[in-house]
């Protein structure tokens, strides 16, 4: 059966509800702690599916009040349904890109934002850290720019390491094993934090192919991270990677690796 026919999860019961019965945006909707901490409802998307069946008692507006904790109707904001006011804003085009000139090594990221016709760019760069890193933290840098809560963002990156962990699954294991032996915890938990406050897909693009986007991204972080630091710039820590360095020293030591 299509998407139009399924049943709808608890959680998108909870929002598609919540539309019908509570004229607010879609702002304070996903603002709700109870709603943004439930991972699910990130994959809600336009109307689609026939809630109407789904609604056929009072006991609805219990559930939308315990579980969201919005204002009742003509209490607090006002707004269109939470379908309209998100679908009516332009999709986010993130790309980014993250380089180091020694792997570990002076490092930078690289991001520019598109959307409805304008630009931003954004960039950064380490004293010393990994190619890794940068490629995460320009996604993160990116995602963290949007102001809108709930945005469609598609996201080009030349990370394996990235998308991979994102569309085949690789993010969501590590999480359940409590990031053990996973590098880069620091990140892919502030990752989770702001990927989870939108709807975002992720696209892997080749680097060094002559993407215009890709390329720019490219320029930026190097000339943030690596060219930086050969022009005499003095760069910030990564503190998270010397955090790791160290952790790392002191399980050696533990472990009685050098007797």
């Amino acid at each position: 059966s299509s998407s139009r026919d399924r049943p709808l999860s608890p959680d998108e019961e909870i929002v598609w509800m919540s539309q019908m019965y509570f004229p607010i945006s879609s702002e304070t909707i996903f603002r709700s702690p109870q709603v943004r901490n439930r991972p699910s409802l990130q994959r809600c998307q336009s109307p689609a599916c026939a809630i109407g069946r789904h609604i056929k008692d009072s006991k609805v507006f219990s559930k939308i009040e315990k579980a969201v904790s919005l204002p009742k109707s003509g209490q607090g904001q006002s707004g269109g349904g939470i379908s309209d006011r998100m679908e009516q804003r332009p999709t986010i085009f993130l790309y980014t890109d993250g380089a180091s000139s020694g792997n570990p090594g002076p490092g930078g990221y690289g991001v520019v934002l598109k959307c409805a016709g304008k630009e931003k760019e954004i960039s950064g760069g380490f004293a010393l850290t990994t190619n890794n890193r940068m490629e995460l933290l320009a996604v993160i840098t990116g995602l963290e720019a949007i102001k809108w809560e709930n945005a469609r963002v598609e996201v080009y990156s030349d990370s394996s390491y990235v998308v991979k962990a994102i569309n085949e699954g690789w993010l969501e294991r590590w999480k359940m094993k409590g990031w053990k032996k996973v590098k880069n915890p620091d990140l892919w938990q502030r990752f989770l934090a702001v990927y989870s406050r939108h709807r975002v897909v992720f696209h892997w693009i080749k680097g060094h192919a002559g993407h215009p986007e890709n390329e720019r991204c490219d320029r930026l972080a190097v000339a943030a991270g690596a060219g930086a630091a050969a022009s005499g710039i003095k760069l910030p820590d990564d503190a998270g990677y010397l955090d790791s360095l160290k952790q790392s020293s002191d399980s050696c030591a533990e472990g009685g690796l050098f007797g």
